[in-house]
């Protein structure tokens, strides 16, 4: 069964017999919702995004889904459009972290696969965050720098831990200048390694990018032109939620990313726990563009870059705050979040390749393939 949501909430049905009040007040004061929005701004219309429900075995499963396209659409729109059809098929009715993972590096290969046949050179990084509220499973997989983070919001009114309590990054950083082992990777496999040419200043400019091809990141969907270079092996990880407490899964594209800072974002959902999952992703893709126009004020308000936020909200019923639907002008300020040490900062990739030459070691260039 295959039901797509937008804004809104879902409680997972359990049909209790007649009398057995004792079991309903428990049920009730245990199971999460699940709230999923999303928000985008375009600029070059490459990015994808999704966010559905499925039903694996006979566990409900709710998934979040971003894809940021490079040189063309092609391979955003075919990956969003299949993957999630794919992990469902792969994982044949086992909806466990283990089986979603398999599933998922099947999914991410056959997609690689079917749209370097396409005949198209797009390439897309592809973030997949499902969720079991069963089993209380946060499973994520991702190829190149679309990023995840989990936000808990611990209920005051019991004890926790301050592991618990303590923001997490989901997904791997697949950037060449950032992941020491993607670069050698590369080299093992014979790529040159080099950045690209800025035409305005004639020296080397932007990231990290492999060569032929230019891209900046290797472990991507697609760039065909890229070769062998390319790997859709995911990096994967599953989070155990722990039974009290609600939660945020932020999945966003580099135009989110490249703008805020973690704390920020955790800062936004803070803000906006009384909103509702789309509101606090509209606040979030806002806030990436206007921070983008601090130093520079040409274009204000114009993304720079496609900016999409995906929002998968775990709300505890006993968390009386998130329940209370106030509106979010009621919500106080919490005043600036703790250090947490979450991942390198990313380095902004400014440049289109398809305009520039690598710049080897010893300065020749070499013309983008």
């Amino acid at each position: 069964m295959r039901r797509t949501l937008v804004n809104d909430v879902v409680d997972t049905p359990v049909l209790f017999e007649l009398g057995d009040t004792a079991r309903l007040r428990e049920f009730e004061a245990s199971v999460q919702k699940i709230e999923m929005g999303s928000f985008s701004r375009t600029l070059r219309r490459e990015d994808r995004w999704l966010k559905t429900e499925e039903t694996i075995g006979e566990d409900q499963v709710f998934f979040g889904v971003v894809a940021d396209g490079h040189g063309g659409s092609e391979a955003s729109e075919h990956a969003v459009a299949r993957v999630v059809q794919y992990i469902c098929s792969e994982a044949a009715g086992d909806a466990t972290s283990a089986s979603l993972k398999w599933a998922g590096q099947r999914a991410f290969a056959r997609l690689h696969e079917e749209v370097c046949a396409s005949g198209t050179t797009a390439g897309t990084t592809l973030t997949v965050c499902a969720v079991n509220p069963h089993r209380r499973e946060l499973t994520t997989m991702n190829v190149g720098d679309s990023i995840a983070l989990l936000y808990p919001r611990p209920l005051k009114s019991l004890p926790t831990t301050a592991a618990a309590s303590q923001p997490q990054q989901l997904t791997a950083d697949h950037r060449l200048q950032t992941n020491t082992k993607e670069q050698l990777r590369c080299k093992l496999q014979g790529a040159m390694i080099a950045r690209a040419v800025d035409p305005t200043t004639g020296g080397p400019g932007g990231p990290l990018r492999v060569w032929p091809g230019g891209v900046a990141q290797v472990r991507t969907i697609g760039d065909a032109d890229v070769g062998r270079i390319i790997s859709p092996l995911p990096a994967s990880s599953t989070i155990i939620l722990p039974d009290t407490g609600s939660w945020d899964c932020i999945i966003c594209s580099d135009g989110v990313s490249d703008a805020l800072a973690y704390p920020t974002l955790f800062k936004l959902c803070r803000r906006s726990k009384l909103a509702s999952a789309s509101t606090t992703a509209k606040l979030v893709v806002d806030e990436a563009v206007a921070k983008r126009h601090a130093f520079n004020n040409e274009g204000f308000q114009v993304p720079r870059d496609d900016t999409t936020c995906v929002i998968l909200r775990f709300l505890d019923p006993r968390d009386t705050d998130a329940s209370a639907g106030c509106a979010l002008e009621t919500c106080e300020d919490v005043g600036p979040l703790p250090h947490v040490d979450v991942g390198k900062d990313h380095v902004h990739d400014a440049f289109d390749s398809s305009h520039f030459r690598a710049v080897g070691p010893e300065g020749a260039g070499q013309d983008r393939l």
